[in-house]
């Protein structure tokens, strides 16, 4: 992939993903009961993953091996922050369908015993 392509995937990725986060917000501040927890949750979750893992990748952790050399390798402080901006974005793709269809068809109203059809 050339830098350009490199560069316009990543933008792109960006701003959907800031999309995600703006829809979560707005849908925090309109929803009630445990739809704004859920919203809020999403965002918490997107925010402090993105956070923790700029925090990482601006203050790497210094970990060495045997011989006293700096290790390469991705730290876990890096993916446990990626997995929680992925619980985040997660759990907006599948809320967001579910809000789709509760407002597209209606909240179903339970049948029970009392009352019947008129």
């Amino acid at each position: 992939m050339s830098e350009m392509g490199a560069t316009t995937l990543v933008a792109a990725l960006s701003a959907a993903v800031l999309t995600l986060l703006a829809t979560a917000l707005v849908l925090a501040v309109r929803g009630r009961g445990f739809a704004r927890v859920y919203w809020l949750g999403c965002a918490v979750l997107i925010v402090g993953g993105a956070a923790l893992a700029a925090g990482t990748l601006y203050w790497p952790p210094e970990e060495f091996d045997d011989a006293g050399n700096l290790i390469g390798e991705m730290p876990p402080a890096f993916a446990a922050a990626l997995m929680l901006f992925q619980s985040g974005v997660a759990a907006m793709l599948v809320g967001l369908p579910v809000r789709w269809m509760t407002r597209a068809f209606g909240r179903r109203k339970p049948t029970g015993s009392k009352g019947g059809t008129r």
